[in-house]
């Protein structure tokens, strides 16, 4: 596994538990060495699938949409939304996912023009 792979790991561990609402004891303590571990690491940006991957895994992990919305002081509708894409993510939702939005920009010019 490169460094980069086992990075990815880690990240997604870290968004997992911070997604516990109630973490116990060791669960606190591995959260602290995750933040610890993946600090100065660099972070890899996620498409949107795979945001809506992530979505739907801790809505299916919380017992549903309303849970999930309740738990993270969000819209049910606004959830709804975003999982049928009307409206984009926003801050909260970003936010209770451990996400943040980033702008990237690729230059599509020819490096001989």
């Amino acid at each position: 596994m490169t460094d980069a792979e086992r990075c990815a790991v880690l990240l997604e561990e870290l968004t997992e538990l911070r997604a516990v609402v109630r973490p116990s004891p060791g669960q606190r303590d591995r959260l602290a060495e995750l933040e610890r571990l993946t600090a100065k690491a660099p972070r890899p940006t996620l498409s949107l699938a795979d945001l809506y991957a992530r979505l739907r895994r801790e809505i299916e992990a919380a017992g549903g949409q309303q849970a999930w919305a309740r738990a993270h002081g969000i819209s049910p509708t606004v959830l709804n939304d975003v999982l049928t894409a009307r409206r984009d993510p926003g801050p909260t939702l970003l936010d209770a996912l451990g996400l943040r939005r980033v702008v990237r920009y690729a230059d599509v010019r020819s490096s001989a023009t």
